[in-house]
């Protein structure tokens, strides 16, 4: 398996920290934001392939955190989140570039087969 950046933007330190170790689990790299400051901030520093971003976050929301990230690098591939009615936020999500609006609690097995699937597009 190819080295895999991610960015877990997630504002629920708990949730946040055990995706990271899931993930981690399976190989990928995983940076975890709190905020969305935080989650731009770390876009910049780390060379980042595939990012889950909570829509609902202080301050700036999900979708800021997209259209900033877009800015900095318009091919990287993200996934929303959300713990509402995803039907809500999915035209939203995918016209701003979201690969897709997963509804929380996650299911890490469909995570991981959507990472292995977005794989060999991703530019490392």
């Amino acid at each position: 398996m190819p080295s895999v950046n991610i960015l877990f933007v997630e504002d629920d330190e708990d949730f946040a920290e055990t995706s990271k170790e899931i993930l981690e689990m399976r190989g990928y790299t995983v940076h975890v934001a709190l905020t969305g400051e935080e989650a731009i901030l770390k876009f910049r520093d780390h060379e980042i392939d595939f990012l889950f971003i909570d829509i609902k976050l202080p301050n700036i929301d999900g979708f800021e955190v997209m259209r900033a990230v877009r800015q900095i690098r318009p091919d990287v591939k993200a996934v929303m989140m959300t713990g509402f009615n995803i039907e809500k936020y999915k035209n939203e999500a995918k016209s701003g570039g979201a690969l897709d609006v997963l509804e929380k609690p996650l299911d890490f097995d469909m995570i991981i087969a959507l990472l292995e699937s977005a794989e060999p597009n991703i530019s490392v």
